[in-house]
């Protein structure tokens, strides 16, 4: 993390407001401490996972649903005797962060742009409207098959190399089903722009690249 922290590429564009940077690096740094305590059963992986977790959500908005998908999953992978004592040691991480971020939000009036002009009924409206996702998934895949400017695209790249090699067989369920995490969470970054109060249009071409 700190290597990471240190880039000066990191912190220029952290200061252009591409904190997704280092919502991307907590949210892999919890998955990997969720992976090593699964396997060591070190009550300390546990507590970092929730502390990772706890600075996704402190950076950005986006990472509060990290905090609720990683709770379902601890549920799903360990079961609901278990995820009641391994729970509180997540809580235990995520606590400092969340405390920070609560009393941000309660003491520093800032108006969350996503929810500020944006009702109740508007949003249901947006997420029933097809031709948003439409609009979403079409300029998605430009960017994904656009990026970096490689010759070729490096998603055909790496999509091939994903078919050569496959996915282990040895692979343990609680592997599988973290798996799932950063899908979901990135489903949770598609339905900001279903949602947003701003023209989509902008939204995308300003924000997604």
């Amino acid at each position: 993390v700190v290597l990471f922290a240190s880039l000066p590429l990191i912190d220029f564009e952290m200061g252009t407001a591409y904190n997704d940077l280092y919502v991307t690096l907590f949210t892999v740094c919890c998955i990997y401490a969720l992976l090593e305590w699964d396997a060591t059963l070190h009550v300390n992986w546990l507590f970092m996972a929730g502390l990772m977790a706890g600075l996704a959500a402190w950076t950005k908005n986006e990472g509060l649903p990290f905090i609720i998908l990683m709770m379902i999953c601890t549920i799903i992978v360990f079961g609901f005797r278990q995820a009641h004592r391994n729970l509180l040691s997540f809580f235990a991480g995520t606590a400092f962060p969340i405390i920070i971020v609560i009393l941000f939000k309660t003491f520093i009036s800032v108006d969350n742009d996503l929810f500020a002009n944006n009702g109740l009924s508007a949003i249901f409206s947006k997420l029933f409207t097809p031709t948003r996702y439409i609009q979403i998934l079409t300029h998605l895949a430009t960017e994904l098959f656009q990026l970096g400017n490689w010759p070729i695209s490096i998603i055909v790249i790496l999509l091939m190399y994903g078919l050569i090699m496959g996915m282990r067989s040895s692979a343990s369920v609680s592997e599988k089903v973290l798996l799932l995490i950063p899908i979901s969470q990135f489903v949770v970054y598609l339905l900001i722009y279903v949602i947003t109060p701003h023209d989509l249009e902008w939204h995308l071409n300003y924000s997604m690249s």
